[in-house]
């Protein structure tokens, strides 16, 4: 479980005097600059500021606290009302360990009844200094333990959702899915080395400066597993590199149950800070996931290099370069073939063939466009992105490719 990181009581407190003086100070009526759901175009929406409670341990007297907790309570004037993180930036500016949260105590966007909430301030309650002055304050209150405390990130690093976060444990305990956190060494000053094409990957995807530091640091922490892919997306949008989604910033909790084999990591990077954590989070199947236990009942041989699973590279009708995995259902073939091109290059470093199954079998078609299965007198293509995307039934897809290799039970 992650360790919340504590500050002083008085920090949260300065903050909140700031926020209530802005409040005080007025106007509570405040233009939001958000962006349209269907084109990203700016939409300006105007809001009415009528209540602010402050919840968590703060509220409960704690010394130290991991965060500050506020529900404010807002009418829109145009429109719906916008995320509780644009009403605060336009209100309050920045706003470091604050999490705000729309609605009220009873009901509010973080989907947490907050039993312990004090109103500090609303129009007809303008004395919040003698509320924040009076809360009782004590040694013996401790941070209330949440569901969201599994996850290996602060819940200010992404978009929260208490029933997407109740589902992905409910998925983690169940082992459908898993997941890893690789931490980055977050230096503002020195940059890690990376090779010439992962720079100029970053450079032409236009990243901005905080989501390209932290996608600097996240593909220097093994750089020779990104050399030579292709970085696809927008920041956004999201991005795609060989088999992985990559979320940078804050977004959205993974939600992609990896049913399908063109994806096999979901991976959340948040922009990289003194308070952290940083790092990446990383969720891939667990050995409970349907696809594991299907893909653990077949195997296939495929050529390797110095340890590398080798795939061919052609050109489509648009002259792009396409990675084909080519798998053998025999390993008479495989190594025939192995045996045809070391003959053919004695200067280079020799083919070898191994067999593959289950979680590695399942990573590499992931990685390529194509899959080739070769039997005896027969090579089957499967070209995964245009049937993905053309919504085929994704079980018969896997029926179908599971179909042509050997079974263990078969083996056995």
């Amino acid at each position: 479980m992650r360790k919340e990181k504590s500050y002083p009581r008085e920090r949260f407190t300065q903050s909140l005097y700031k926020i209530c003086q802005r409040l005080q100070r007025g106007p509570q009526i405040c233009a939001v600059q958000t962006r349209s759901f269907i084109d990203h175009s700016i939409v300006i929406k105007k809001i009415q500021v009528k209540s602010l409670w402050v919840a968590g341990s703060y509220a409960r007297g704690a010394i130290e606290c991991g965060d500050l907790d506020l529900i404010i309570d807002v009418e829109s004037l145009t429109g719906s009302i916008p995320y509780a993180h644009q009403i605060a930036r336009s209100l309050f500016g920045a706003t470091p360990l604050v999490s705000f949260y729309t609605g009220t105590p009873e009901n509010n966007t973080s989907g947490v009844v907050f039993k312990e909430a004090l109103l500090i301030w609303n129009i007809d309650q303008p004395n919040w200094e003698n509320i924040l002055q009076n809360i009782p304050v004590s040694s013996d209150v401790v941070r209330f333990e949440r569901p969201s405390d599994r996850l290996p990130l602060s819940t200010r690093q992404f978009y929260f959702d208490s029933e997407a976060v109740d589902k992905l444990l409910a998925l983690y305990d169940a082992k459908i899915i898993q997941w890893t956190f690789s931490s980055i060494n977050f230096n503002a000053k020195n940059k890690p080395e990376l090779s010439l094409h992962m720079q100029n990957q970053l450079k032409y995807k236009n990243c901005g400066m905080h989501s390209g530091v932290a996608l600097h640091h996240f593909f220097a922490i093994e750089p020779q597993q990104w050399e030579d892919q292709h970085l696809y997306g927008t920041v956004r949008d999201g991005f795609y590199i060989a088999g992985v989604n990559l979320n940078v910033g804050k977004s959205k909790i993974p939600s992609n149950l990896l049913e399908s084999m063109n994806i096999y990591q979901e991976i959340l990077i948040p922009h990289l800070s003194n308070s952290g954590p940083n790092g990446a989070w990383i969720v891939e199947r667990g050995e409970k996931h349907p696809l594991i236990i299907q893909a653990n009942q077949y195997y296939g041989y495929v050529l390797i290099c110095e340890n590398i699973i080798q795939m061919v590279s052609e050109s489509d009708e648009y002259n792009q370069s396409k990675l084909v995995l080519e798998i053998y259902d025999s390993l008479d073939i495989a190594e025939d073939l192995a045996t045809y091109w070391n003959d053919d290059s004695e200067n280079s470093p020799p083919l070898k063939v191994i067999s593959i199954s289950g979680r590695e079998f399942l990573n590499e078609i992931a990685k390529a466009e194509y899959v080739d299965i070769y039997q005896e007198n027969n090579i089957t293509r499967f070209e995964l992105d245009k049937i993905y995307n053309g919504n085929k039934n994704i079980q018969a897809l896997h029926h179908e490719l599971f179909s042509l290799l050997p079974s263990k039970r078969t083996h056995e």
